[in-house]
């Protein structure tokens, strides 16, 4: 039985394309915020398209994002755990199937098999506890996923709350993922003010109760 264990790889979540459009909302803006008028009216004066990207586009670092984000370090503690419980369940279900595939051939090896239906007998005892265990292994896998993905729509939801309140308020247009590019001034970093606002955000479910 092969060991598929999970490996819930964090980082599927930071292909957090999320980053890029998720500005788009129907939110008013804040006061003092600009909207599409003001960034008309300011192309209209002779800015810069870099100068007005530069004013409503900014960045965040997702590496800093997953090493800062208590909840994104949750979920990497309980994928290990999970992966670590997943190996020993496997060894608790093989033990006593490998115990008894042994026996079987040292009873074929000595020819202390006295008849073909006692050696049928043993090997069909053997095959079902080999389905059983299967069977009981990919429900284990299927019940740790479960949570892990729960965890990571946790993960995803709050980036994009964050990130839609930061844009509503500051009246940006995008805030793009670094991997995006390759090159982003780091005026535009704002991977703290994104990391900050979901720490205090974040609820442990413990706290909660």
């Amino acid at each position: 039985m092969k060991k598929n264990l999970l490996v819930a790889s964090m980082f599927a979540l930071s292909a957090c394309a999320l980053l890029s459009s998720s500005c788009s909302n129907d939110s008013k803006p804040a006061a003092g915020t600009a909207t599409a008028a003001d960034k008309s009216e300011l192309a209209a004066e002779g800015s810069s398209r870099e100068t007005v990207l530069a004013q409503y586009v900014r960045y965040v670092d997702m590496a800093r994002v997953q090493s800062g984000y208590t909840l994104f370090q949750e979920y990497a503690a309980a994928d290990s755990a999970a992966q670590i419980k997943l190996a020993s369940y496997h060894n608790q279900l093989m033990a006593p199937i490998n115990k008894l595939a042994e026996e079987v051939q040292a009873k074929v090896q000595e020819q202390r098999y006295l008849s073909q239906a006692s050696f049928d007998s043993d090997q069909a005892r053997l095959n079902k506890m080999q389905q059983d265990a299967a069977s009981r292994f990919e429900n284990r896998q299927i019940e740790f996923a479960t949570q892990l993905s729960n965890m990571q729509k946790q993960i995803q939801d709050s980036l994009d709350s964050v990130v839609k309140d930061i844009c509503a308020a500051n009246g940006y247009d995008a805030i793009l993922n670094n991997a995006a590019g390759l090159y982003f001034n780091p005026a535009l970093d704002i991977t703290e003010e994104v990391l900050t606002e979901l720490n205090s955000r974040y609820k442990p479910a413990s706290a909660s109760k």
